[in-house]
């Protein structure tokens, strides 16, 4: 019977984890309304803000004129931003149109519990325009590669880097918290009639 509650309680506690959400704001004030405390890196200088490293592997990737200039390659080069502490969100303003239109940017979420999550493609006809995420997971770093064509590159600038997490946590979907208070509730109902049949 303890096997089975607690074999249930996990399942339901697992359901919930796999429901998180991703939301994709097209509005940096939005974003912002989202998340608790932002950093900001504006790329007005070769130091990056406090909790925040990039690590790249296009050779054209640098901070030049106030932004960041990077050539991502789907199956080939990557950029990596990493979150000291993690984080919930991720925005800036992209630009995709300094090496011509490619084929858009794909963003992949590693999680800090572990696993991954996928962001939609962003399309390549973003033009010095806000484009940001949140999850309700947290996550470690953001691998940026371009869209869905391998071998094929897409270089893009960005500026005004966001990141920051939900106030307090990551928030819990409703349905969500149903669930994880059908579990609960399961568990505390198995441990009762536990108790009341050790008393008899």
């Amino acid at each position: 019977m303890k096997t089975a509650m607690l074999a249930a309680a996990s399942a339901l506690l697992l359901a919930s984890a796999s429901q998180a959400t991703v939301t994709v704001y097209n509005s940096q004030a939005a974003f912002a309304a989202a998340l608790g405390p932002l950093a900001t890196e504006d790329f007005t200088d070769a130091t990056l803000v406090s909790g925040l490293s990039i690590v790249s592997t296009a050779s054209q990737a640098a901070i030049t004129g106030g932004h960041y200039h990077d050539r991502t390659v789907l199956g080939g080069a990557q950029t990596i931003y990493s979150f000291a502490g993690g984080a919930n969100g991720f925005g800036a303003i992209f630009d995709l149109s300094p090496g011509g239109f490619g084929q858009g940017l794909q963003f992949t979420l590693n999680l800090t519990a572990g696993g991954t999550e996928v962001v939609p493609v962003l399309a390549a006809t973003q033009v010095g325009a806000f484009f940001g995420f949140t999850s309700t997971n947290t996550f470690s770093s953001v691998l940026v590669t371009s869209g869905t064509n391998p071998g094929v590159a897409e270089t893009h600038d960005l500026d005004d880097l966001q990141f920051g997490s939900v106030a307090g946590g990551a928030v819990p979907e409703p349905a969500s918290w149903m669930l994880m208070v059908a579990g609960f509730g399961m568990v505390g109902a198995g441990l009762r009639r536990r108790s009341t049949a050790v008393a008899a």
